[in-house]
């Protein structure tokens, strides 16, 4: 069933990690490979395994985490979003298709754009008025330096009321066939602002919306570390920006953009592998997904 425990195969953890000027506490660990986590506006925490399970963590403020199986997508799910009526939509590559949650049960909502069928998406945000946005990367490797052939896709609902209660949604793409495995995406509430991760050119592109289309220049050139892999956007618009290394890397990054595109600060991070990252509603917390199998946090 879908509210099924799965606590035999995981365990919670409450350890803390002392890096640098950072504090980071142990909030779950997995057995299982873990390739993302989601806070939700009230304070939910859902993350996505590597072998198809969703689960819910339960709320950011438990003393302790008991983890409930919620939906098996039978694929490899690598990221999460929900919007503002609950409904789930899952980036997933094992079936190279935006999911989502129709009756119970997981349905295949996008997987193809103008017949030809998607790479893998890879991260999925939805802004404030039902709007989906999400990168086309497939798995590392699938879209290289040499291979620039990721995309940024935008899925609108269809404006009857017959065609939203179907879930009809028109698929626009943002930046088609051109970029080196876009992965994290971050989107303002009003849908006016985008932000993607390039992994493979180690940069963050942003997206203005003028006159009803987006139009992108590069928001910040990092050097060093092998690029940026996940995003959040906080209330005040500071980017915090996930970086990954190779696995003989000991310590990652999480960079603090401004607004305006500079860096604020550099959160040393106890993984150069970080999978995913989310803010609480407060903005107080920042959590990430590492190797490994662990969610972890930190204070802002």
């Amino acid at each position: 069933s879908s509210s099924s425990s799965s606590s035999s195969s995981f365990s919670s953890a409450f350890g803390t990690t002392r890096n640098m000027a950072s504090e980071w506490q142990t909030v779950w660990s997995s057995e299982q490979e873990l390739n993302s986590v989601l806070v939700t506006s009230e304070n939910q925490i859902f993350a996505a395994l590597y072998d198809g399970e969703i689960l819910d963590l339960g709320k950011t403020d438990d003393d302790e985490i008991k983890a409930k199986l919620l939906l098996r997508t039978g694929g490899h799910p690598n990221s999460i979003g929900i919007d503002k009526n609950s409904r789930f939509y899952i980036c997933d590559f094992g079936h190279s298709a935006l999911l989502t949650t129709a009756k119970g049960n997981i349905v295949k909502l996008i997987h193809e754009f103008e017949e030809r069928p998607l790479l893998g998406p890879n991260c999925v945000q939805i802004d404030g008025n039902g709007n989906i946005y999400f990168t086309d990367s497939g798995p590392i490797g699938t879209t290289a330096l040499d291979n620039a052939i990721g995309s940024v896709f935008m899925a609108s609902l269809v404006g009857g009321s017959a065609d939203q209660k179907a879930g009809r949604y028109v698929l626009q793409p943002l930046l088609k066939d051109c970029l080196a495995h876009p992965s994290g995406i971050a989107v303002s509430n009003d849908g006016d602002t985008l932000y993607v991760a390039e992994t493979m050119r180690n940069r963050v592109l942003r997206g203005v919306r003028m006159a009803g289309a987006f139009h992108f220049s590069v928001f910040y050139q990092f050097s060093g570390m092998l690029g940026p892999s996940c995003l959040a956007l906080g209330k005040d618009g500071t980017l915090f920006v996930g970086r990954i290394d190779s696995p003989k890397v000991v310590l990652g990054q999480i960079a603090a953009l401004s607004p305006t595109g500079s860096l604020i600060r550099s959160i040393p991070c106890p993984s150069a592998s970080i999978k995913g990252i989310s803010l609480d509603s407060e903005n107080k917390f920042l959590f990430v997904s590492i190797g490994g199998g662990k969610v972890l946090k930190t204070k802002l």
